[in-house]
Parts: C-alpha cells; structure tokens; sequence
C-alpha cells in the first residue's frame, strides 16, 4: 500500500467527486487551486472573496497593528 502524498490530493477520487477544490485566478500569481468553503449556508453563502496575499503585502499593515515600528 502506498502512502497518500500531498501533491497527490488535487487528483483523490473521493475528493474530486465531491468537489473539494475549486480553481481561481490570481491577479499577479496565475492560476490556483483553493479548498472550498467546508459548510454551505442558505441565508449567508460563503465564498471567497480575496486571494491569497503575496510575499510581505501586508506587512507594515501588520507591524502597525502589533504597535510596532518598521526594522
């Protein structure tokens, strides 16, 4: 029995049939495979509304909210 890789899961059966994973396009990185949102709510549907970010976007976003100063 061989064991399951990661870069195995975009093409796992079970997870394909159930629609796991929905593909997306980055504006500056290309396209992506992302997992879906894991429950579904009638009155509040998820989705996705940003992509992930690119190397150090936010940080002085983050520096500032830590009350702290750029190195």
């Amino acid at each position: 029995v061989r064991t399951a890789r990661l870069d195995d899961l975009p093409d796992d059966p079970h997870l394909s049939a159930v629609g796991f994973f929905e593909r997306h396009e980055h504006p500056h990185a290309g396209p992506y495979r992302a997992m879906k949102p894991p429950v579904k709510f009638t009155a509040s549907p998820s989705n996705i509304r940003r992509h992930p970010p690119r190397l150090g976007e936010h940080t002085d976003e983050i520096w500032a909210e830590l009350g702290l100063e750029k190195p």
